[in-house]
């Protein structure tokens, strides 16, 4: 059993050694190249909502966009017999052009409603290949996105808010 014990740990260094040296192998080879991986956060508060860590990930072929949370300011009595909520992450191309990057929505047609509050710790995220606009964008160009979020009150009133995003912070890995 403790040949055993041995081999096991023996085995592990080894894998640990050759993982160290290839990824040393890699920092220094990379080292004069444009970065490899940027890390947006983005927040933002309106009156109604809160927006914390909407994440975008952008890599040299493909970006990831999400996981942000969403926190009411309001009452939450207010919301709490929705039927109709959305949101949407959108980013502004050159100078008037928008694009949605990220949307979700929930709607119910019963009287159950609904939970908003539940489903909002973590919204969505996407992901796909970086696309030549994508490539171009500098950190002010994501610091022009925003969020729209719709929903419905408890009176059945909708209402919708508007949350310009600032970016919290911006890493840049080589």
């Amino acid at each position: 059993m403790g040949r055993i014990k041995i081999k096991a740990v023996y085995l592990f260094i080894v894998l640990l050694l050759a993982t160290s040296i290839i990824f040393l192998f890699l920092l220094l080879n990379g080292k004069n190249t444009k970065s490899n991986v940027e890390v947006f956060t983005l927040n933002g508060e309106g009156i109604y909502w809160t927006v914390e860590n909407h994440k975008v990930i952008r890599t040299k072929n493909t970006i990831w966009r999400g996981s942000a949370g969403l926190h009411y300011l309001g009452n939450e009595e207010d919301i709490v017999d929705s039927n109709y909520f959305s949101y949407q992450f959108v980013e502004v191309k050159g100078n008037y052009e928008t694009e949605t990057v990220l949307a979700g929505s929930s709607n119910s047609s019963t009287n159950e409603g609904v939970n908003i509050l539940g489903n909002i710790d973590k919204l969505g995220s996407i992901s796909g290949p970086l696309s030549p606009r994508e490539k171009q964008m500098t950190k002010d160009d994501f610091e022009r996105s925003y969020m729209i979020v719709a929903w419905t009150d408890s009176k059945g009133e909708e209402k919708s808010e508007r949350i310009e995003l600032n970016i919290a912070d911006h890493i840049e890995l080589k």
